[in-house]
């Protein structure tokens, strides 16, 4: 069997993941503090210009890639401001969102200019699929738009329904997005093997959507197999066949990959190597310094999909 040894990003391009808040309009039973707790709040908008201009400043790619989360990050009164300072500032960039998509059809009319890429993760709890039906349909034509579904294992046949219902009635990608036991931390709710089969089935009954609208500087990996194959895929498909694991590998988070937490800290990785700080927006966003040299993996599995996607080698 062909073993994958090298990840390398189609694109010479800067990510840099913004979790805003831990403030959501949402209470999912799957998701924890660090996602609705509450007690971390938005930064202010001009350390957030500040941060902007430090980060187009030292990066030498050709593009750069905000995706902002939360929480939930639309609920913020200046995120559509915040949109627009990206693109102001970095014309190189391209602005992509984490929502739940729970946000009025005005709200996206008038914020939808600044965006361009708009990935709606569907939580069966809380979220209307009428209404993400409607948004997703509103704005399919100004952004590239996904719709995720969070297949909660205690209501494993509602989430499939709800796939079936997307899938009739859009015409986007639907991913599939297996949850954690507790959120962040590297273990996957315990899936039947048949849950497992099915899952990746419904990943591939619409991954082969094309995007109504997809911009040239979307991410994109390609995987090296040590037969010589090079195979385009994605993070979810790498999840679902465990092909996630790096240890000892070098990557280029913190070079590839920024991460900014609602406390305001920037780390170079979403779900590992925490305890590096390249500078802090809310204290000081004058600071923010990138990495010059790939970080060695010591995790025994890679669980976040911006993480997944830089580039890394095996060694």
């Amino acid at each position: 069997m062909s073993k994958l040894y090298k990840i390398e990003t189609v694109n010479n391009i800067l990510v840099v993941d913004w979790i805003l808040s831990n403030v959501c309009n949402y209470k999912c039973s799957y998701c924890g503090p660090d996602s609705n707790g509450g007690d971390q709040y938005w930064p202010d908008i001009e350390n957030c210009e500040i941060a902007i201009k430090k980060i187009t400043e030292q990066s030498k790619h050709d593009h750069r890639i905000y995706t902002i989360l939360g929480g939930e990050p639309t609920v913020w009164k200046n995120f559509t401001k915040l949109a627009q300072l990206i693109k102001e500032n970095d014309p190189n960039s391209m602005v992509n969102i984490l929502t739940n998509g729970s946000r009025t059809m005005n709200w996206w009319n008038k914020t939808k200019p600044f965006l361009d890429k708009v990935s709606i993760s569907f939580h069966h709890e809380n979220a209307n699929v009428d209404h993400i039906i409607d948004v997703v349909n509103n704005i399919k034509t100004d952004c590239q738009t996904n719709i995720q579904i969070l297949m909660d294992i205690n209501y494993f046949d509602k989430c499939v329904k709800i796939f079936e219902t997307f899938r009739d009635n859009t015409d986007v990608p639907i991913q599939i997005k297996k949850l954690q036991i507790e959120f962040g931390k590297h273990q996957w709710m315990l899936y039947t093997e048949d849950q497992k089969k099915l899952m990746m089935e419904l990943h591939l009954q619409t991954s082969g959507r094309p995007a109504s609208k997809r911009n040239k500087t979307s991410l994109g990996i390609n995987c090296f197999y040590d037969d010589g194959t090079v195979i385009r895929q994605g993070n979810h498909e790498l999840i679902q066949k465990g092909l996630n694991n790096f240890y000892n590998w070098k990557c280029n988070i913190g070079q590839d990959l920024l991460v900014i937490k609602p406390n305001g800290n920037i780390i170079p990785a979403n779900a590992c190597n925490n305890n590096i700080i390249l500078g802090n927006i809310k204290n000081d966003p004058e600071s923010i310094k990138l990495l010059t040299e790939s970080v060695i993996c010591k995790y025994k599995e890679c669980t976040c999909g911006s993480d997944i996607e830089i580039t890394k080698i095996a060694h």
